[in-house]
Order: C-alpha cells, then structure tokens, then sequence
C-alpha cells in the first residue's frame, strides 16, 4: 500500500456523492510505502496489534505540521492505494473500532536522577507499636532504609527521599513518575506492605539535618 497525505490545512470530510472525490483532492508528491504483514496475521476477526498498524508516516505528518496555515485542532486526510486485499473496520460499520491515528510528536523528554547525598535518604523514628527508639531522631548514618518499620516487629519510621538539580520546565506536563529502589536485604521483611507517598511542599527543599529532631515530620506536605 502507498500512503499519500492531503496537500491542505484543514481537509474537509469526503462528500460521497462527488465522483472522483478522492482523486481529485491534492495531495503531497512525497509517499510511504507499507508492506502489509502476510495474511497468516490477519486472523482472527477483530485483531489490532502490531500486524494491523501502518508503516511509519512521521514524514507525511511532518509535512502537515510545517505549513503556516497549521493550527491545533485542524484535520489531516491520507490516502492509500495498492495491490492485493486487506479488509478493516470502518467507522460505519463498527465506530468504536474504526481507524485510529496515533502520533508520537517532541518535546518528549524522560530525566532520571539518583539521591547523590548522605543527607538525601534518612529514616526518623515515629511514635507507634514497639518503638524503641527516641521518636523524632534521625537515623543517621544508616547504611540502608526500610519502609514501615526498622525491625520485623517494631521501631516504626517515615522515610525522606530527596532528589536535587531536577530538570524539569515550569508547568511541565507530567505523564509518569515513579521510583527503582534496589533490594537490599530479605530477612526483615513482612507482608502485607503499603506506603503512603507524599511530597514536600516547597519550591526547592533543602536536605535533612540529622542532628534536628522531627526535621522529616514537621515538614510541610501536599
């Protein structure tokens, strides 16, 4: 198949009463060639995986893209022609089902960043079931963390991760984030485990101080 994008700002939608309607529409010289996967990946009825999508056609978007007249919200309209016979849903007979575009279009960026400090990742003791240790001290100097509680049965704790020199626009829309942590150690731990993840609320947090007692918990959250 041949695909052929439509040499306009903003296609009308086709008038099925106007004969030669599709041809006769202007269309960019550029083409993308799709080379249909074989007939065995095209069973069952209803499949849509890899097999059912289009070659590549950035460059025919492009093309729309960088015209002056282009604005968001304005339609695109493709074209295909080719050999032998591929039968698809159409919006007439199964909307939910009919051609889907999908465009992957820049700035998409993805930034990563470790705690780089001593004084980033620490652990303060919290008042609860069998805790032995001074609520509201630090543990400084540990060489790991442990979510929940210090031991298997006790010395409950709150955890504070910081990461610095985040890269990030103002206003930036964000579509995932999240955290790898690394296993440490097994032996301690117990199930069922859930946490409950809060950020600061501050336009630029400073570090933990071991040595000021709740410096984790007095801190304001969103």
């Amino acid at each position: 198949m041949v695909i052929r994008d439509e040499n306009n700002d903003n296609p009308l939608s086709f008038v099925p009463k106007d004969t030669s309607h599709l041809s006769k529409r202007a269309k960019y010289l550029d083409s993308v060639v799709w080379n249909v996967s074989p007939l065995a990946n095209w069973t069952p009825v209803g499949r849509a995986d890899e097999n059912q999508r289009s070659a590549d056609f950035k460059t025919l978007i492009q093309n729309i893209v960088n015209r002056t007249g282009w604005i968001n919200g304005n339609a695109m309209a493709f074209y295909m022609i080719g050999n032998g016979t591929r039968e698809v849903k159409s919006f007439d007979g199964d909307a939910p089902k009919a051609p889907l575009l999908v465009v992957k279009y820049f700035p998409v960026t993805i930034i990563s960043a470790r705690v780089n400090n001593v004084n980033d990742d620490l652990e303060e003791w919290i008042a609860g079931t069998n805790q032995s240790k001074t609520v509201g001290l630090l543990d400084d100097g540990s060489s790991d963390s442990e979510f929940g509680n210090e031991a298997a049965i006790g010395d409950p704790q709150t955890a504070g991760i910081r990461f610095s020199n985040l890269n990030i626009p103002k206003g930036a829309q964000i579509q995932r984030a999240d955290i790898q942590f690394t296993v440490d150690a097994t032996a301690k731990n117990t199930d069922p485990c859930v946490l409950v993840i809060k950020s600061e609320n501050a336009d630029n947090p400073i570090y933990f101080n071991p040595l000021d007692t709740f410096n984790i918990t007095k801190r304001t959250k969103n």
